[in-house]
């Protein structure tokens, strides 16, 4: 990460000590931490913000007041969700907005953001009067796959611990028990669809869906009919429109062609 520090003059605050990791997974917390220096003895107790910006955009702030001759540190998280290099900038500002002191400096972001858009979903409780279950649910996924030929570049469990980020459209990790199920039969997966029939998952890998031509995701269904699901990766159009199993299929693999993919 490459970083700089400026201030307005030789009295304001300074800012130093800023710990900020190089890189960071799309979607996951980023912790930052620095030091705000205010070394003017002259000065009464300063209210001042501190705001961090990423590319120029805001997204925390936090107030505090700085005592003559004092050092305060701050913590705050970011949540970025974009891939790719990234302009991070700290500047502290005050009452009236002005600037007393900015950091600048670079965060990597690594992965890339899966989004499946379901045709439809099932609902257990409005297919038997016995069944309480008013989830919506297009497919339970025990496993991801990401395949180059007939080789396993990456795959990822689903359940808890996943480094899989689900970022909407997903149910908690459970156990699921189903007659149909052989592999994965009491395996912790994850039921994907909800209401809004949309899955959005991250993938902590950049260059894996790179390199991948087909992802498979195992796990079965409980849809009576063939439908489908349209798949798009950094929302940017789509690559792919997969049959999704049904029930009849039982243990089965919804493979996704990811070749279109120009990231």
């Amino acid at each position: 990460m490459r970083f700089a520090s400026e201030t307005s003059s030789s009295i304001d605050p300074k800012i130093d000590a800023v710990d900020v990791p190089p890189t960071a997974s799309i979607h996951d917390d980023v912790g930052l931490r620095w030091r705000i220096n205010n070394a003017n003895e002259q000065s009464s107790t300063r209210e001042v913000s501190a705001v961090v910006t990423v590319d120029n955009q805001p997204v925390t702030q936090k107030s505090l007041a700085l005592e003559a001759e004092s050092n305060a540190t701050i913590e705050t998280t970011i949540t970025p969700t974009e891939p790719g290099e990234h302009n991070l900038a700290v500047v502290v500002e005050n009452e009236d907005g002005e600037r007393l002191a900015r950091w600048t400096g670079t965060l990597t972001v690594l992965g890339r953001t899966l989004t499946l858009d379901w045709d439809t979903t099932f609902v257990p409780a409005t297919h038997a009067a016995s069944a309480s279950d008013t989830r919506h649910l297009a497919y339970a996924c025990f496993l991801v796959q990401c395949r180059r030929g007939d080789t396993v570049i990456a795959e990822y469990e689903v359940g808890n611990g996943s480094s899989l980020a689900f970022i909407s459209g997903a149910y908690p990790p459970e156990p699921i028990t189903d007659a149909r199920l052989e592999t994965f039969d009491g395996t912790q997966g994850r039921w994907l669809g909800t209401e809004e029939e949309q899955t959005v998952v991250a993938v902590p890998d950049s260059e894996v869906l790179a390199e991948a031509e087909t992802l498979e995701l195992h796990g079965y269904s409980l849809l009576e009919t063939t439908t489908t699901v349209t798949v798009s990766i950094d929302e940017r159009g789509t690559i792919d429109t997969a049959p999704v199993p049904t029930r009849d299929d039982g243990e089965a693999v919804l493979e996704i062609d990811v070749t279109d993919d120009d990231g």
